[in-house]
């Protein structure tokens, strides 16, 4: 028994790199090109809850950011904020040194009382593909243009 394995050991040992040269490789190889991967499935996220404007909790802010309903986003400082208009309870004029934002919504006080303060840290336009809907009497902002 014991010499049968060494037998079988030997002839795996003898066998050397000359014993390979007939072995084509090219046999192996193919020459079809296979099409790129494709990615079939689109995950999709799952609405976020909706919040039109985020304010500073403690102290006030020294600047500010506009989010529309594609996303993009404005930066804004207080110190450029010349004036605004509030026309109860739809429509806020913001006035800044080189843009004017119109801003059209439902309940939009807060966002004026905030102002006031220099605590508003970020305005959000409801986009109906990536937010829940909003609760009943909150702050809603409907549709932004900027000048």
């Amino acid at each position: 028994m014991g010499m049968g394995q060494l037998v079988h050991l030997n002839v795996k040992i003898s066998m050397t790199m000359s014993d390979s040269k007939n072995i084509n490789l090219n046999q192996f190889s193919s020459k079809k090109e296979y099409p790129p991967l494709e990615r079939t499935a689109t995950l999709v996220k799952a609405p976020e809850d909706y919040s039109a404007v985020e304010d500073t909790k403690r102290n006030r802010s020294t600047r500010f950011r506009i989010i529309d309903e594609e996303g993009k986003s404005y930066g804004c400082s207080y110190s450029y904020l010349i004036s605004w208009v509030y026309e109860p309870s739809t429509l806020i004029t913001l006035t800044i040194s080189d843009k004017v934002f119109l801003i059209e919504g439902q309940n939009l006080g807060k966002i004026d009382r905030l102002l006031l303060d220099e605590k508003v840290k970020t305005l959000r336009v409801f986009n109906p593909l990536h937010h829940k809907p909003a609760a009943k009497g909150e702050t809603l902002i409907e549709r932004i243009t900027v000048s």
